[in-house]
């Protein structure tokens, strides 16, 4: 599955497949090679993730490894994610976000209004709202601009 879905957006919908189908077998595409949506992906139940930035015929090696039900993880970001988890020093404040927090905070940065998220996740404005305040508060912003330069600095999304 594409990560970068309208509507919901891919995080949500892996939860409810995984909700609805714990056996399903996920590998997620993203145009995103970083490590805090590797790590979130796999968290809420993806068995592999790919950028789509890798060469073309890692898809058909990590369809394989993923159907088998085996993991999958692109090996330079494999070897990234592993890596990290001996760098607790370098961790970001991102990390301290819930996976709804998260995924709110990624639409704002790319700037998407309450109420558009909203709509899209299904969630009223208040809910959302609330998001936001806990999400200012845990990165300590004071508004959406600040919150576009953590993520682009971070590599969640493109300037």
């Amino acid at each position: 599955m594409d990560l970068a879905m309208p509507g919901m957006g891919g995080l949500e919908a892996l939860r409810r497949i995984r909700a609805r189908q714990p056996q399903a077998k996920v590998l997620a595409l993203s145009a995103h090679d970083d490590l805090m949506h590797a790590r979130r992906t796999l968290q809420e139940g993806a068995l592999g993730f790919l950028s789509k930035r890798g060469a073309p015929e890692t898809l058909l090696e990590a369809v394989c490894t993923v159907g088998a039900g085996r993991r999958y993880i692109e090996p330079s970001l494999a070897q990234k994610l592993a890596l990290s988890e001996f760098d607790g020093g370098s961790r970001s404040p991102v990390d301290q976000l819930s996976e709804r927090e998260f995924e709110v905070f990624i639409r704002l940065a790319g700037g998407a209004t309450v109420q558009k998220i909203a709509q899209d996740l299904k969630l009223s404005s208040s809910t959302v709202g609330t998001h936001l305040y806990n999400i200012k508060q845990k990165l300590d912003v004071v508004n959406q601009s600040e919150l576009t330069l953590i993520a682009i600095r971070q590599g969640l999304i493109e300037p």
